[in-house]
């Protein structure tokens, strides 16, 4: 089945046009004779860390309205969170340059970045509430969404809604430190069973004829039957 998230934004209004709403997709599996619900959920780039929070909410809401909390639960997918506010490019410029002045350059990459449950993403928060574990089901401090200065593609695609000179600001900034970062938005959390100890894992980005088949690097995690 799926579950209807609400829009954080008018998406016919956005540059990628498109009616109706995302939805996270709910499935029962058995194995051994066990059965297990998965969820796999996207949550809305553009938005804010209070609506992402909302969202994953509305999932958690659910699980437990249908009396499915009982059984071992797995959550995973693309949270979205990198700490910003993102409903507009303005919006996502100002939340950047206020993250800029309360971190600095260096620890915003280096740490805020790669721990965002600590304090920036309030959905975690709600993860906790209904007892869901993230911690064991995650590789810590290891970001799942790469970024280069020198990747002309990715820079183009940020420059549809982000003014050319505020990117070539932040990457003179980032320039100072290797040139790379990654934020950590790709998450698996779970009810009702145990991660293997150390194998939550972040995988390096699949390949074919030389191209990456995703921007987002892999999460997996060997659960315990």
């Amino acid at each position: 089945q799926t579950i209807a998230l609400f829009n954080c934004k008018d998406k016919f209004r956005d540059g990628e046009k498109r009616l109706g709403n995302q939805n996270a997709l709910l499935a029962q599996t058995k194995i051994n004779n066990k059965t297990f619900i998965f969820c796999c959920n996207h949550l809305d780039a553009h938005s804010s860390p209070k609506q992402r929070k909302k969202q994953t909410e509305q999932i958690l809401k659910t699980l437990k309205k249908q009396k499915l909390t009982s059984r071992p639960v797995i959550v995973g997918g693309d949270w979205n969170t990198h700490t910003y506010n993102s409903k507009s490019g303005l919006i996502a410029c100002l939340s950047a340059f206020r993250h800029l002045a309360i971190w600095g350059s260096e620890k915003l990459v280096n740490y805020h970045y790669l721990y965002p449950y600590k304090k920036a993403e309030p959905l975690f928060k709600s993860l906790r509430k209904y007892k869901f574990n993230f911690k064991d089901f995650n590789e810590l401090g290891k970001g799942t969404l790469p970024y280069k200065t020198n990747d002309k593609k990715l820079n183009e695609k940020m420059n549809e809604h982000i003014p050319k000179f505020i990117i070539n600001f932040f990457n003179k900034l980032l320039k100072k430190l290797g040139g790379d970062s990654s934020c950590k938005v790709d998450w698996i959390a779970a009810l009702n069973c145990v991660a293997v100890p150390n194998s939550a894992k972040v995988l390096p980005i699949p390949q074919f004829n030389q191209a990456a088949l995703s921007d987002h690097n892999p999460v997996v995690v060997n659960i315990k039957l």
